[in-house]
């Protein structure tokens, strides 16, 4: 897969976590593709925390569940009859 259509996660040298979505912050990097699952398992298996060698605050986890919901399929609403 082609690196700009991942997003990247970085760890920035005052060791925050956040989502790099343009990829010019300075830090350690991680990429994930912009598929709800992905992330996901990224998030609940700690490989985004292995991958940026660093522990995740809960905070940030939040913030990346929370990223992680955009990118959730629409759900079709089935109609009543």
């Amino acid at each position: 897969m082609e690196k700009r259509r991942l997003t990247r996660v970085v760890r920035t040298p005052d060791g925050m976590v956040e989502v790099d979505p343009r990829g010019k912050i300075s830090g350690r990097g991680a990429y994930l593709c912009s598929d709800y699952q992905c992330w996901q398992t990224a998030i609940g298996t700690r490989r985004l925390a292995r991958a940026l060698k660093c522990t995740i605050s809960p905070r940030s986890l939040e913030a990346f569940k929370e990223y992680a919901k955009m990118l959730r399929p629409e759900v079709p609403v089935a109609s009543k009859n």
